[in-house]
């Protein structure tokens, strides 16, 4: 009887891992700036991502990215570095591909992302503004719609794009941890 309870955990246990994804997810990547603040960014913004899959629909993870700000000084048509943005948040994703594949590891995971957090600003150049203002923090918050292709079972590329107070796309690299 002992070795019948086993053998249903170890089965239940097989076929969650067949319908599960890797668990935990690297993004590496960059995102653009744009505008914010009345500020451009020279370099774009350079992202790290770790998210966790707890169900084959749902993911929970953080993020964090830095920016060099470009100051463009409209008088003397000159551009200076002016500053660093930090970033960072907690996300969420929702995933559409279960809906209509078994398969753990699909070519093509379509998702949606929402994030939460923040900006801070460390501005450097005297040119900027007010010297009280110096360091400043923005909340930061976004919905995106995004998708990642598999090169291989646990690592690929993805790409984001949707609305945020700061960033529009976001694409890059990606690495799957676990099964």
């Amino acid at each position: 009887m002992l070795t019948a309870l086993f053998q249903t955990i170890s089965l239940a246990s097989f076929s969650q891992n067949q319908v599960q994804p890797n668990p935990i997810s690297i993004n590496i990547g960059i995102s653009d700036l744009w505008d914010f603040m009345d500020y451009n960014n020279v370099y774009g913004v350079y992202n790290f991502n770790a998210n966790y899959r707890i169900t084959p629909y749902v993911a929970a993870g953080v993020e964090a990215g830095y920016g060099g700000l470009k100051l463009y000084d409209y008088f003397n048509n000159t551009t200076s570095i002016g500053g660093h943005a930090i970033f960072y948040s907690l996300d969420g994703y929702f995933y559409f591909t279960p809906l209509y594949s078994e398969n753990p590891h699909p070519r093509l995971d379509l998702y949606l992302k929402g994030k939460l957090g923040g900006i801070s600003f460390i501005l450097t150049d005297e040119e900027m503004g007010d010297p009280q203002d110096a360091d400043k923090f923005e909340f930061d918050y976004g919905i995106y719609a995004g998708c990642k292709i598999r090169i291989f079972k646990s690592f690929g590329a993805f790409a984001e794009i949707g609305y945020g107070k700061a960033t529009f796309t976001q694409f890059g690299l990606y690495i799957g941890l676990g099964k």
